[in-house]
């Protein structure tokens, strides 16, 4: 068997087979020896027919067909075998020259695929040294915010018989004809903090439950507030109008909230005051901004590499991300509304949106050959055993009647890829920390 490869555009390569007729004639032998063994015919027992009788009763053309599928998938899976190559598409394949009876001229065909592009890295080490790492604090106003957060979630509600006034708890309902044709609206904020139109929660001040009241509003001509369940026309028809409301306060009720003390911090879990209470929220934020800088970091060392290397992303490659970012997308539209009305929602097509996510989905793998890359010249590539562990860890996280619906092909190519990623990410980290360290 011959070959010779050439290589196209984007990341492409074609070969052209040579077969032998003497080749092409084991294969034909294997073929029929395949399918004498489910032959059957009366005189002989299963399997036994002669080739000759086996040739007749299958028909030549399906003996010939066979013998060219598996002359070429066997001549395909050498070639990528012996040069080590990684296909990233199916192969496309022409048959150029066959001569089926007799066996005694060359088969010849070609196949086109797409492979893994030649990556040229920069010095990774230099870019990734260079990167600083910010340094991370937390402010004490930071640390009251969140006290101020959980005082919150500990607040006491009673009703209250007198007026509403800012700071209380208002639940209402109301309408305008010019709104929905009139749809009654319900809502519950705090009085002052309700963010509606300018001027319309000074109109509640001094309501009680289950007073009505009529007024009034013009709309400012910039309108950037929301009417619920008619967003956008708040914002498109609404600026410059005067529109009459009618509201009804449904209940009014007064916000206690606890006083911040030692006593506060213990009812909220095991601290001995409210000192041991502000150092746990000062631990749990700066642990949070470091995971933030961590990413931050990770993400300007790809995008410092990616800009000092030009290479072709091969087509198959890119619209395999796009249409994973499309599933994902669909996956997770809001619960209760179908992929088409958000599409109607954002007044996109899914054309449209399919578009747009080609050069995410091109990023996205630039990256992720380039972190291979690194991982191969790194010798950070995971061994059988880690990507074994990590799948039985994995696993125990399913329930036992589920763990055989899973692709265990495809939850080892994750696997393995979440690995060199991780592994690739710890090793630039300890370049960039170490670098850093040593120029403080």
């Amino acid at each position: 068997m011959k070959w010779k490869a050439k290589k196209l555009k984007d990341s492409e390569i074609e070969i052209l087979f040579e077969v032998s007729p003497e080749e092409l004639n084991e294969f034909e032998k294997r073929v029929i020896l395949d399918l004498k063994k489910d032959f059957e015919m009366k005189g002989f027992r299963k399997g036994k027919a002669p080739k000759e009788i086996v040739f007749k009763e299958i028909g030549e053309e399906k003996i010939w067909q066979e013998t060219v599928r598996l002359t070429v998938e066997e001549s395909y899976l050498k070639y990528i075998a012996k040069e080590k190559i990684e296909p990233l598409s199916s192969p496309k394949i022409e048959v150029l020259s066959a001569d089926k009876s007799p066996l005694k001229k060359p088969f010849i065909f070609k196949v086109n695929f797409s492979v893994l592009p030649k990556i040229k890295l920069p010095d990774y080490r230099k870019i990734t040294s260079e990167i600083k790492r910010r340094k991370v604090s937390v402010k004490k106003e930071e640390i009251e915010n969140v006290i101020k957060q959980l005082q919150f979630s500990k607040t006491n509600l009673t009703l209250k018989d007198g007026p509403a006034q800012r700071g209380d708890l208002v639940e209402i309902e109301y309408f305008s004809p010019k709104i929905e044709k009139g749809k009654k609206f319900k809502d519950a904020f705090i009085l002052g903090k309700g963010f509606l139109v300018p001027g319309f929660e000074e109109r509640l001040e001094t309501m009680k439950a289950g007073q009505e009241k009529n007024f009034s509003l013009k709309f400012p001509e910039k309108h950037f507030h929301s009417v619920p369940g008619n967003e956008d026309r708040a914002k498109k028809d609404l600026a410059g109008k005067v529109l009459k409301f009618n509201v009804k306060m449904k209940a009014v009720k007064k916000i206690g909230f606890p006083e911040i003390n030692d006593a506060f911090a213990r009812n909220l879990g095991n601290f001995e005051d409210l000192k041991a209470l502000k150092e746990s929220i000062r631990e749990g934020l700066k642990a949070e901004k470091e995971v933030l800088e961590n990413q931050r970091i990770r993400k300007e060392i790809l995008d410092k590499i990616r800009e000092g290397v030009d290479f072709p992303v091969p087509e198959a490659l890119i619209e395999r991300e796009r249409d994973y970012l499309m599933e994902d997308l669909k996956k997770r539209t809001p619960e209760g509304l179908s992929f088409e009305d958000f599409l109607k929602k954002i007044k996109k097509s899914e054309e449209e949106i399919s578009k747009s996510l080609l050069e995410v989905a091109e990023k996205r793998i630039k990256n992720s050959l380039i972190i291979r890359e690194i991982s191969e010249k790194e010798g950070l590539l995971p061994s059988e055993d880690e990507i074994k562990a990590r799948i039985n860890e994995i696993l125990k996280n399913y329930p036992p009647e589920k763990t055989k619906d899973v692709d265990l092909d495809e939850l080892k190519s994750y696997t393995k890829g979440a690995i060199i990623q991780e592994k690739t990410f710890q090793f630039l980290e300890n370049v960039q920390k170490s670098d850093n360290s040593k120029n403080n």
